[in-house]
């Protein structure tokens, strides 16, 4: 068998998303035994294991490297077949032109600010269907590492080994709290031991930002009592009920500021980049992609040159 069998890469494609081979068999409408088979032929051609049998199915390292491959296969075949449809015949009802499908891995963030604008922008141009994967900002690259993405925006501005990172600017965050929580938890100012104990709002475990910011604003390592709110929308409306302080994107409780409901609990900010990461590969889609978001970029982030994580202003 050949090792780069596109039968074999989309088998392995299956079993690993739909997470048991029965579920992949179902979903290739073939037997499981027919998914197993062709799973150890697979094995057998690369010489090496390439998913634990567990529930669900889970890719070994190797595997990882073969699902990145399939993943990209399977996206340039319904981009050339695409292609083939639309210069046959005109889309109608009998004749649906052929919809993209393309998974991406995102912070919460990112998503809301640059991320669906500029999906919503591509659907109106090419027939297409996105399959969002949530994951912290500085973590969302592992996905693509892991093959289970074909696209990432993160803030981790390396490379992945035959992938290019193209940074499109700087999202910058204000800690940001009520002025009665201020008033309540920081009445002598921002000090080491006010905040030490002072709540906080973080997004989830994964989420250091608050802690990086402390960090920095008072050089010692702090863990003040955090209430994770793994939205956007509730993480601002918690920051709003006086839960605790937050850091919250530049330009997104603009009226909130103005009016008073919040103000800055300490000087300074955090400034994470938004990195957009993508194979090398002929993609159309993933071209038309990168360029919208790059626009929407433009509009409502900083330029990637302001990319300075520690200032304090």
């Amino acid at each position: 068998m050949d090792v780069l069998d596109p039968v074999g890469l989309t088998t392995l494609r299956a079993t690993v998303r739909e997470g048991t081979f029965e579920r992949a068999a179902k979903a290739l409408s073939i037997t499981p035994s027919a998914v197993s088979q062709r799973m150890r032929a697979l094995e057998k051609a690369v010489g090496a294991v390439l998913v634990s049998r567990t529930k669900p199915v889970r890719p070994t390292p190797d595997g990882e490297v073969l699902l990145a491959l399939a993943l990209q296969w399977s996206l340039l075949r319904d981009e050339a077949v695409a292609r083939l449809t639309a210069s046959h015949h005109l889309d109608s009802e009998a004749h649906p032109r052929t919809r993209l499908s393309v998974p991406l891995a995102t912070g919460a963030d990112a998503l809301a600010l640059v991320l669906l604008p500029a999906m919503a922008q591509v659907e109106r141009e090419v027939p297409v269907s996105f399959e969002l994967f949530r994951e912290d900002d500085a973590h969302s690259v592992d996905l693509l590492r892991q093959g289970r993405v074909v696209a990432a925006l993160s803030s981790d501005p390396t490379p992945v080994q035959g992938h290019t990172a193209v940074p499109l600017g700087t999202i910058r965050y204000l800690p940001l709290a009520t002025p009665g929580y201020v008033e309540r938890h920081l009445p002598e100012g921002p000090t080491a031991e006010a905040m030490a104990v002072a709540p906080v709002i973080a997004f989830d475990r994964k989420d250091l930002l608050q802690y990086a910011y402390l960090a920095r604003l008072l050089e010692t390592d702090l863990r003040p009592p955090t209430t994770f709110v793994p939205a956007n929308r509730e993480f601002e409306e918690a920051v709003l009920l006086g839960l605790g302080w937050g850091l919250v994107p530049e330009g997104r409780m603009h009226d909130q500021i103005e009016s008073g409901e919040l103000v800055r609990i300490a000087p300074g900010y955090r400034d994470v980049p938004l990195v957009w990461h993508r194979p090398r590969i002929e993609s159309a889609v993933l071209d038309l992609l990168g360029e919208r978001l790059a626009a929407v970029a433009r509009e409502v982030v900083r330029p990637a040159a302001v990319w300075e994580n520690d200032r304090l202003s």
